[in-house]
């Protein structure tokens, strides 16, 4: 049975959880164009590829996760996130991002 002392912390737990996809958002997005400044002769489609996955994925999830607020499914909000991050994971050792 859930009490209200934790139905609170899950709501907590969801909505950083939800801000930290939303970081990671901003940071797929920004990454190539961070690339692209350092490197002399700027980054190919192939080494983009990556993160504009990535942002599709975070983009995707928290279309859904929104859709989860609004039904106030805190608990799959959670699931999701977990979820969405450990795609993030496999991206990254997919394409071997250091």
């Amino acid at each position: 049975m859930n009490t209200p002392k934790s139905i609170k912390r899950i709501t907590i737990i969801a909505k950083i959880l939800t801000f930290a996809l939303f970081l990671a958002l901003i940071r797929c997005i920004v990454e190539p164009m961070r690339l692209n400044t350092v490197s002399a002769q700027g980054i190919s489609f192939e080494q983009a590829e990556p993160f504009l996955i990535a942002s599709l994925v975070v983009a995707f999830s928290l279309l859904i996760i929104t859709i989860f607020w609004f039904k106030q499914f805190a608990k799959l909000i959670i699931v999701f996130s977990v979820l969405t991050l450990a795609a993030l994971v496999v991206i990254k050792v997919v394409y071997k991002i250091p």
